[in-house]
């Protein structure tokens, strides 16, 4: 409930402080379909597909990739990933996402230290215990005694 209420705004503030992950993250969930990898279920959940805000947000991420450390995310991927967006959107669509687009870029304010790699957090998030299940072990092994 906490991340349907927070997730969507707490993932713009990221992108807009410069953050490709987060951007890229924003324009997958709200393609109104798969345009690309789906690592974010969760906040694919919470937004409405807008193929205009998608598209604002795979343009953004584009202005941000030659700042970026990441070298997950490639020129080539990001631009396939916004050509497949384009072809499958109507041309005032994509007028409208061009313009939501430039709004977003005038609302920014890049950090330099705003690269955070969302991939390489959920690939550490996945190897993680599942919270509580280490007491309901134990708990379980000394009732067994």
């Amino acid at each position: 409930k906490v991340y349907r209420r927070e997730g969507v705004d707490m993932t713009r503030r990221v992108a807009q402080s410069g953050s490709i992950e987060a951007a890229l993250a924003l324009a997958r969930a709200y393609a109104p379909r798969h345009t690309g990898p789906d690592r974010t279920p969760l906040l694919r959940q919470t937004v409405k597909r807008d193929a205009a805000q998608s598209l604002a947000y795979y343009l953004f991420a584009q202005d941000l990739l030659p700042m970026t450390t990441s070298s997950r995310v490639t020129a080539l991927a990001l631009q396939t990933e916004t050509r497949g967006l384009q072809l499958m959107m109507a041309p005032d669509e994509v007028r409208e996402g061009e313009q939501r687009y430039k709004d977003l870029r005038r609302a920014s304010m890049p950090q330099p230290a705003a690269d955070f790699d969302l991939m390489a957090q959920d690939e550490r998030d996945m190897y993680q215990p599942v919270p509580g299940t280490g007491l309901c072990e134990r708990s379980k092994a000394v009732a067994g005694r």
